[in-house]
């Protein structure tokens, strides 16, 4: 974006100083008078058809989202927002903790089994209200049966990946001693999580720090973030513009904006080789699981699918904008994730053939926005449920 800015600021200042310098001539007065009378108005009109289009299309009162010295951003605690699309308005809210839900203390109360779930937007529920997430669905149909109290956490993040997860966990969660910890993966964490390594604090062994998200607060990227979230227009036409001008694996390019790169891997075309941004994934989730075991925790990673890779009636309007038409959907990627569980001695819930197997009235996904519908997060309530009663967890 920094180098379309430089580009645009040339080429307007080019053309202010020789408008003026023709205007100062007589016979040019006129016509410069009628260029800038139509550049305006058509400033003014794109401006109006820009704000217009990005309120009715783009979310415009997205959950309080803040700068974080050590997982780059988080939800702000003890907030309540009206979150608003074409497709779904809910209401949000923000606990003491910075988690999703009603307030909780942060040592765990005697007696009780706590369940924290971590992720991106998918695990945090976009699109549903507090008491139809896949976490407290699950937290109801535990206690319905009977036994222990649980309580299930919702940890999830607005584009989140595994990283992200375990700072938050080792920085800021682990006071709440979880019984067992669910990484949720999602499929567009394989490119973010190589963004948000790109501009890691790592230790003198290499060991990642901290994720800083106030240093990249400048003058352009404030500018880029309201474009993402109110200004539709400008916000394509910054992503497209940027494509061959920023580096490739940015964070803006990859996590701010939606980008068909984000979904290329779940993709038959594909042949990048992937295999160091695997092991990017592969190396968080193990640091996550260790850091489990260190706390007598157990962990369960989560897999589940987009839209696009359950049935082509769903999502069918928002893929077009992350999967070419006519595209042929890959396993390559869930199997290569299951491979990488197996080998590794992780416990895995792969959800794809629940999801694929669905045959319900009711959507799983909008049709515009990529996340879950209230069905879809049943579904997914249903397979951890199904999956923690047969294999008696959490242990304790």
């Amino acid at each position: 974006m920094k180098t379309l800015l430089i580009l645009a600021a040339v080429l307007t200042g080019g053309f202010v100083l020789g408008s003026l310098w023709l205007f100062r001539r007589p016979e040019w007065r006129g016509r410069v008078a009628r260029v800038w009378l139509a550049l305006g108005s058509a400033a003014f009109a794109y401006l109006l058809v820009d704000v217009f289009v990005g309120w009715i299309i783009i979310n415009p009162l997205s959950p309080p989202i803040v700068p974080d010295p050590e997982t780059h951003h988080t939800l702000e605690p003890n907030t309540s927002s009206r979150i608003q699309a074409p497709e779904f308005e809910y209401i949000q809210r923000v606990n003491n903790l910075g988690l999703r839900g009603p307030d909780v203390e942060l040592r765990k109360p005697d007696g009780v089994l706590r369940i924290l779930t971590l992720g991106d937007s998918f695990a945090m529920g976009t699109g549903v209200e507090d008491d139809q997430t896949a976490s407290h669905l699950l937290e109801s149909r535990l206690n319905a049966i009977g036994g222990p109290t649980v309580e299930v956490l919702n940890g999830g993040v607005d584009s989140y990946s595994p990283v992200l997860a375990y700072l938050r966990l080792t920085h800021r969660l682990a006071e709440l001693e979880p019984d067992l910890v669910i990484l949720m993966f999602d499929m567009g964490d394989l490119v973010q999580e190589q963004a948000y390594r790109s501009v890691a604090t790592r230790g003198a062994d290499g060991e990642i720090l901290a994720i800083d998200g106030r240093r990249r607060r400048t003058l352009q990227t404030r500018l880029q973030s309201f474009a993402n979230r109110h200004l539709l227009l400008t916000r394509l036409l910054l992503y497209y513009g940027s494509r061959a001008l920023s580096p490739t694996g940015s964070v803006d390019r990859l996590v701010a904006t939606a980008s068909r790169e984000t979904l290329a891997h779940t993709l038959a075309s594909d042949v990048v080789d992937r295999d160091a941004q695997w092991e990017d994934v592969f190396e968080s989730i193990r640091a996550i699981r260790a850091f489990c075991d260190a706390m007598g925790a157990d962990f369960l990673l989560v897999l589940y699918p987009w839209g696009h890779q359950v049935a082509d009636d769903e999502w069918a309007v928002g893929r077009e904008l992350f999967v070419p038409e006519d595209a042929e959907i890959s396993d390559r990627s869930l199997d290569r994730l299951l491979d990488f569980a197996a080998n590794d001695g992780i416990r895995v819930l792969n959800t794809f053939p629940a999801f694929r197997a669905y045959d319900g009235d009711a959507p799983l996904y909008y049709e515009r926005d990529m996340h879950w519908t209230p069905t879809g997060q049943r579904l997914l309530a249903d397979e951890l449920e199904r999956h923690l009663t047969a294999s008696g967890l959490p242990r304790r």
